[in-house]
């Protein structure tokens, strides 16, 4: 993936919901569960009711990983693995580059 601001990969994740202006405030609530997931209870994300997940290599990154050493990195590092959740789930699609 390219270098992207945190806005252009939110703005992305909306346009994969659909019309991006009408679902602004579902991707970031959406954004919000997996963030607080990512940090206390990963398992909810990997087996969540309507989208569990069997990308293994997209397991492996959520299972893995952990804060930035950099402190202002923190929120760009869940955006882009959230970018990554977003591909997978609703493009059905996710490969790494």
């Amino acid at each position: 993936m390219s270098e992207i601001t945190v806005e252009e990969m939110l703005n992305e994740c909306c346009r994969m919901r659909g019309i991006q202006t009408c679902l602004a405030h579902r991707v970031i609530h959406c954004f919000n569960w997996f963030y607080k997931n990512l940090i206390y209870n990963r398992e909810a994300i990997i087996n969540d009711e309507l989208y569990p997940l069997t990308h293994k290599k997209l397991i492996k990154l959520i299972t893995d990983w952990s804060y930035p050493n950099e402190h202002d990195d923190t929120l760009k590092s869940a955006v882009q693995l959230f970018y990554k959740y977003c591909k997978w789930i609703y493009d059905g699609i996710w490969e790494e580059k």
